[in-house]
């Protein structure tokens, strides 16, 4: 700390600062100044009574020293020394003035922390951090839940604010926007301060509030708001929440400005909101939109991809990124709980097939990734669903084949019906016996029975296609054909057959029954 902050705090005293040229005016600790003590670090701060300093200040070299005044020293010796010293006006008992110090220097280091835990998380942010990180920097230090909103009350940033009764999103948006009838009384205490703590009598609430204004371009752009819930009040909570907005403002101004769009970070936060199921509303999401002033179309999908295994994780997301910009310009990559989740903000007709996708699959079978792909839908508020939906699209998806590196959810609903089956249940018995007589047969004769009528069905019912890829000669397929049929009395040509199959090879591809790397396709 700085003495010439720590005389501005101590003002109150009718305090005095006499400092010298050159000298250190800067220490991280505080001790007393005990007798016969003259060799002094003037990286600490030391607090003695004047009647005590004034027989040893000439001795004293590059010093920072607060003193209670009980007696006068001569302005002249004050004046000619080499040490920083503070002397107070007041009388104060020196242990009182030790503890005062005290906590200001650890409100001081506090400030000074948190700054610079800002400071590294802009510096070292990527394209998913920085804002809304750092209500968890704050909550470190103050330990009561805060928001970051703009001024149209929808909520950016926060941490712990859902812990509080009857304080959902919607609620805040109403009582917090700042043109809204409920926020006048607060703006009007607010409209002179930075930073103003507003008492519960005042709002209209169980809480008292600090709120605190964040800085762009010399206009309010948002507020920091410290709800005292979790623990009361402190003295330096109004500083913290003071100085935590300047810093704020500061990196706001001068990193996000010119490095990302704030349009950008916020549209993520938007994303990971409502994939945490923050944000449910339609009417607070169209508010972020509005805000943001996002152009959304008319149909969406998630593309969530699984990046839990790799290690050049920030070459893969910089391709990834620039990929999506020119190919897919609004939509919205983040990364969530180990993957990255692509909102992809589109239309059928640009959007047809799966083939739009070719490049990015590429960068996926590069990197060896896997990810699925959601259906289609039309509201915001059902972006979680739809994740969960690709999140089963890989997991079935794997289960199926390994060598494919996109899984669509549309090849993969039967499976999900099934997973969502009790587990008291044997899936198993939903099976054709036939089937697994015919799996059986062949483990004991070494037969390929039931491969040959997989081949079958994957091609369609078309015998000369699948003695093709089974490199068999077509007189061999004519003969396993009508062995299958003795065996089993099943037929890949028979619609209803065709579904009963289907549906049997599904259930023993999800127990595991058939080795993925033979058994590939689309079920």
């Amino acid at each position: 700390m700085d003495i010439k902050r720590l005389f501005n705090k101590l003002q109150h005293y009718d305090s005095k600062l006499y400092e010298s040229p050159g000298n250190c005016t800067s220490f991280r600790s505080i001790k007393f100044l005990n007798e016969n003590l003259i060799d002094l670090d003037p990286c600490i701060l030391y607090i003695c009574k004047a009647s005590y300093l004034k027989n040893v200040l000439s001795q004293i070299h590059l010093a920072n020293i607060v003193c209670v005044k009980d007696i006068e020293i001569p302005k002249k010796l004050l004046e000619s020394t080499s040490a920083n010293v503070i002397i107070l006006g007041k009388i104060i008992e020196l242990t009182a003035l030790f503890n005062e110090v005290y906590d200001i220097l650890f409100v001081n280091q506090t400030l000074s922390d948190g700054s610079e835990m800002i400071s590294d998380n802009f510096l070292q942010k990527n394209q998913f951090g920085d804002i809304y990180d750092i209500t968890e920097i704050a909550y470190s230090i103050l330990s009561n839940p805060i928001v970051i909103s703009n001024l149209d009350g929808v909520i950016f940033a926060n941490k712990n604010i859902t812990n509080i009764p009857n304080l959902t999103d919607q609620m805040f948006n109403n009582s917090f926007k700042i043109n809204s009838p409920e926020f006048a009384c607060v703006s009007e205490h607010f409209k002179n301060h930075n930073t103003y703590m507003l008492s519960k009598d005042i709002l209209g609430t169980n809480f008292n509030i600090i709120i605190g204004k964040i800085i762009e371009n010399k206009q309010v752009s948002a507020y920091m708001l410290l709800f005292e819930f979790e623990k009361s009040f402190s003295e330096i909570d109004v500083e913290v929440v003071s100085q935590m907005c300047k810093v704020l403002s500061f990196e706001m101004e001068t990193k996000v400005s010119n490095q990302i769009s704030k349009k950008n970070i916020l549209f993520e936060k938007l994303i990971i909101n409502l994939l945490n199921e923050t944000i449910y509303n339609n009417e607070i999401i169209n508010a972020w939109i509005n805000s943001l002033n996002i152009s959304l179309k008319k149909d969406f999908y998630i593309l969530t991809i699984n990046i839990k295994q790799i290690n050049s994780k920030l070459t893969c997301l910089n391709s990834l990124k620039g990929l999506i910009e020119k190919s897919l310009p609004d939509s919205k990559l983040v990364m969530y709980a180990g993957n990255y989740v692509l909102f992809i903000n589109t239309t059928k007709t640009d959007f047809s097939n799966i083939k739009n996708l070719s490049p990015i699959i590429d960068i996926m079978a590069k990197y060896k990734l896997y990810g699925g792909l959601s259906r289609c839908f039309y509201s915001l508020s059902q972006l979680s669903y739809y994740y969960k939906q690709s999140l089963k699209a890989i997991e079935f998806g794997m289960i199926n084949s390994k060598t494919d590196y996109l899984y669509t959810y549309d090849n993969y609903v039967i499976y999900h019906m099934l997973d969502m089956l009790p587990r008291s249940i044997d899936v198993k018995e939903f099976c054709h016996p036939k089937l697994l007589e015919l799996l059986e047969y062949d483990s004991k004769n070494n037969t390929q029975y039931t491969y040959t009528l997989y081949v079958v069905l994957l091609a369609k019912g078309k015998q000369v296609d699948a003695s093709n890829i089974l490199h068999v000669h077509r007189s061999t397929m004519v003969y396993r054909m009508e062995k299958i049929e003795e065996l089993t009395g099943l037929s890949p040509y028979d619609l209803k057959d065709i579904v009963l199959l289907y549906f049997s090879f599904i259930i023993l591809k999800m127990l595991n029954k058939l080795d993925p790397e033979i058994y590939t396709g689309i079920f």
